[in-house]
């Protein structure tokens, strides 16, 4: 296995304000790497660290084998990809993609047939002579995705490309991305703070929080099992229930009085994790099966492909959210019957302190 990036040990502080605290990171060869969290994690530090635009205070930077951390921007293998496009307004689209081989003094005619080829990727065939004005905001994207395609860099870095489009615009130009990404075969360093874009797009991803990675590998493995509570509740799982495990571990006792089943015990834990998608919410019926839960109907919310329905579960009153089975909501103040999995129930360690 290959790595077209290595970034150890990377720390950065703004006016004393820790932002990266010893960040490492791997990417490997010729895949799609997201970086997600929320707003003030580090993740567009640790971007800007990687193209050279910022120095960090300590680590190192590797990428193709080759030690960069002291390297500036235009000696880098890479390009950036930015949120507001960075394109030349007086340029033509052709002027705008060719920018950078213009400044290395490639001459004019490789200049167009590099161009041309790179337009021709991001499905901008004939658009060379085009005033970047008269683009939609798509159109744009694409043209800047080609100026950093057409230096042929080793990694393409993504700085939030697609948050400034419509909802719509956005879906259709992540798999236009992520199709892009495969026929190319170049290695994309992605930073969101949408992990459903991240999971949508990316081979692999690293959630970062409060400077540090919290959790990385597949999207499919850190959504099912997160690491810790912060990264739970930031990939969207509805249910976290504070309280500890029992004896036999196989059970775990809510703060509430709820007890679920696991089939993954986990010692110490101080959380257990459910999404509410995993929760099916039935009309009570009588012999409901073991494990089962019951309770009464506070809230329900529909949004759209599925019903959300909050519940409220055990003497101490815990709430549950789940789906609605069949797409039949129940109405508030009904007694329901929730349905969940010992294998859906992720056991989570005490939040540090």
């Amino acid at each position: 296995m290959s790595f077209d990036l290595e970034a150890t040990g990377i720390r950065k502080a703004f006016a004393g304000v820790p932002a990266l605290g010893g960040v490492d990171l791997v990417v490997e060869k010729g895949s799609f790497y997201a970086l997600v969290g929320p707003s003030g994690c580090g993740k567009s530090t640790l971007l800007r660290i990687v193209g050279g635009h910022e120095s960090p205070d300590a680590g190192r930077v590797v990428i193709g084998g080759r030690d960069v951390t002291a390297d500036p921007p235009e000696q880098r293998p890479v390009h950036t990809v930015f949120q507001h496009y960075a394109l030349f307004p007086h340029l033509c689209v052709e002027d705008n993609v060719a920018f950078p081989l213009r400044m290395r003094g490639t001459g004019r005619r490789e200049r167009r047939a590099r161009a041309a080829e790179a337009l021709a990727m991001v499905r901008l065939d004939g658009y060379g002579r085009r005033p970047v004005a008269t683009l939609s905001g798509g159109e744009k994207q694409r043209v800047a995705l080609a100026r950093a395609l057409v230096p042929r860099p080793a990694i393409v870095l993504l700085d939030e490309p697609l948050g400034a489009l419509d909802l719509q615009l956005r879906r259709a130009m992540q798999d236009e991305l992520r199709d892009l990404q495969h026929r190319v075969g170049l290695t994309f360093l992605h930073v969101t703070h949408d992990q459903e874009e991240a999971f949508r797009l990316a081979d692999r991803v690293a959630v970062l929080h409060r400077g540090l990675v919290a959790q990385q590998g597949a999207p499919r493995d850190v959504y099912r099992r997160p690491a810790s509570r912060f990264v739970a509740a930031f990939l969207g799982v509805g249910n976290l229930l504070p309280g500890r495990p029992e004896p036999d571990g196989r059970r775990f006792r809510t703060e509430g009085g709820l007890v679920l089943e696991t089939a993954e015990p986990r010692p110490g834990a101080a959380f257990a994790a459910v999404r509410e998608e995993r929760v099916l919410v039935q009309p009570e019926r009588a012999g409901a099966p073991a494990g089962d839960l019951s309770g009464l109907v506070e809230d329900v919310v529909f949004l759209g492909a599925t019903t959300r329905v909050s519940v409220r579960v055990g003497g101490a009153g815990a709430l549950v959210q789940g789906v609605a089975a069949d797409g039949a909501p129940p109405a508030k103040g009904a007694r329901v019957t929730l349905h969940v999995d010992p294998e859906d129930v992720w056991l989570l360690p005490p939040e540090p302190a």
